[in-house]
């Protein structure tokens, strides 16, 4: 009697770590992260075709990525963690390099992309969050 009550016990414990593991594409909208963060001064974020200021000069593109582990937080609160991570890193990178701005900025996790002005595309599982930022970083013309 108790061989088959361990197994199924055995069983339930690997679908709940599969379970727990699997990983979920997640839609969040970008502006509080965009509030509650500081990124690399001087540096504007433009969103997927946000309009902009004028290009003076084109830098290149430049892409990304965070995959922190989850630990306690909620889906929303690692996603959000995630991208203010991978903002940061694009935006110290258009610090270093001169740029002003980072324009059309896209997040992506896996095929999953988003070029959208509102929103992010975020992969989370029971263990971690993951997604990638890639952007043209470029100097626009100033405000007079």
């Amino acid at each position: 009697m108790k061989t088959p009550l361990l197994l199924a016990a055995g069983a339930l414990a690997m679908l709940t770590q599969v379970a727990y593991a699997g990983t979920e594409v997640m839609t969040y909208p970008i502006q509080p992260v965009l509030q509650s963060q500081q990124f690399a001064p001087g540096v504007a974020l433009y969103f997927g075709d946000q309009p902009h200021p004028a290009v003076v000069t084109q830098l290149g593109e430049v892409t990304k990525s965070s995959h922190p582990p989850r630990k306690t937080a909620t889906e929303v609160e690692i996603c959000n963690a995630t991208l203010a991570d991978a903002l940061r890193q694009l935006t110290n990178a258009a610090h270093d390099r001169g740029a002003n701005a980072v324009i059309n900025i896209k997040t992506w996790f896996h095929s999953t992309v988003s070029k959208d002005a509102n929103n992010y595309t975020c992969g989370v599982s029971g263990v971690s969050a993951a997604l990638r930022v890639s952007g043209e970083l470029v100097t626009v013309e100033s405000a007079k």
